[in-house]
């Protein structure tokens, strides 16, 4: 999946996100060559940025951006 952290001043794509205690931590995920027998932990992880909660104004699920019909509440 993609996310998309909003910020007050930029926008950050990332695969994966960790909630902590102060802010969000985020993760691009590089893809190994393929294989039959793989894990979720297949790939190389990249630390991206660090979002303090003070400054995150939301995460949205690009995938679910990019459906035909999407269902907002």
């Amino acid at each position: 999946m993609t996310y998309r952290a909003v910020t007050r001043n930029r926008d950050v794509v990332c695969d994966r996100f960790e909630l902590g205690d102060h802010g969000v931590e985020l993760y691009s995920v590089e893809e190994r060559r393929p294989s039959a027998r793989r894990t979720p932990s297949d790939g190389e992880e990249t630390f991206l940025a660090f979002v303090p909660y003070e400054n995150l104004l939301s995460i949205l699920n690009e995938d679910a951006a990019r459906a035909p019909d999407p269902s907002i509440l």
